[in-house]
């Protein structure tokens, strides 16, 4: 398949995602549906090569496990409450145009962004290599990042189950080490399967790096907690990403609307 076949294909699942929009007005289809975008133009590069090899089929099989958990985490979450915050905000400030912008800024962006994410299954669609080092070593991160995002992502949904937490900084478990411990797997699970596709593969790992830590995850959700006097503690007492980082206050550059945030509304903080 050419570039445009990837084009017509990055296209069609914008306007699915867009007009899904449409019909259940919320924005926030876009998060359940990057994950398994991400997962399908994978495969679609992929398949004109078809007789798998070993290599290819460890590859697509994690993406789809990422994804498919990711979409199903997202999913249930939004089913139990209004359209994620930061998407009422874009559909208030929009008003009238709301229609048009969110197709351009959200689901059509949301595309464009996946293409660098294809990076490692391009890689291995023109290798015919066997399982080299860097397919093992990029096994072993991208279970480790599962387990880390996973428990993480459990830990919290726990926490805020409970209406004993309402207004509370979730900072026990794996949060108690990193105030991202979600973000930060996804990151290393993400290195992960770039390594499974070579150096090239790495371009997905740093375009997810890029977007959690620079644009649309850990800056977005520190800007909106840093007035709670309660979050400002935890800022004070906890690293913002790495285990080991210096704990303090890294307060993140204001940005535009820029498409989705894969983990939207996963906080540290139950007090909505």
């Amino acid at each position: 398949m050419g570039l445009i076949g990837f084009a017509v294909f990055l296209a069609g699942w914008s306007v699915v995602g867009w007009v899904w929009s449409r019909i259940t007005h919320r924005m926030d289809v876009a998060d359940v549906l990057w994950g398994p975008g991400i997962a399908a133009l994978n495969t679609l590069v992929l398949t004109p090569w078809w007789d798998p090899t070993v290599p290819q089929l460890v590859f697509i099989g994690s993406v789809w496990v990422w994804a498919l958990r990711l979409a199903h985490h997202i999913g249930k979450r939004n089913a139990r409450k209004s359209e994620d915050a930061r998407y009422a905000a874009w559909r208030k400030e929009w008003g009238v145009t709301v229609g048009w912008r969110s197709y351009l800024q959200v689901f059509l962006l949301q595309s464009m962004l996946m293409l660098p994410m294809a990076a490692p299954a391009f890689a291995l669609a023109s290798s015919g290599a066997g399982l080299g080092w860097s397919a093992w070593v990029g096994m072993v991160l991208f279970l480790a990042g599962m387990a880390t995002e996973s428990v993480a992502d459990r830990q919290l949904s726990v926490f805020m189950r409970h209406p004993e937490n309402r207004g509370k900084v979730m900072d026990r478990g794996l949060w108690a080490w990193s105030r991202h411990p979600n973000y930060l797997g996804e990151v290393i699970l993400w290195w992960g399967l770039g390594l499974m596709g070579g150096w090239v593969g790495l371009i997905a790992s740093a375009t997810i790096t890029w977007l959690i830590l620079k644009v649309s995850g850990v800056p977005m959700l520190e800007r909106k907690w840093a007035e709670d006097p309660k979050y400002a503690a935890y800022l004070a007492s906890t690293p913002r990403f790495l285990p080991f980082q210096p704990v303090g206050r890294t307060p993140g550059r204001s940005s535009p609307p820029f498409g989705p945030d894969r983990g939207a509304g996963r906080r540290s903080c139950a007090s909505e």
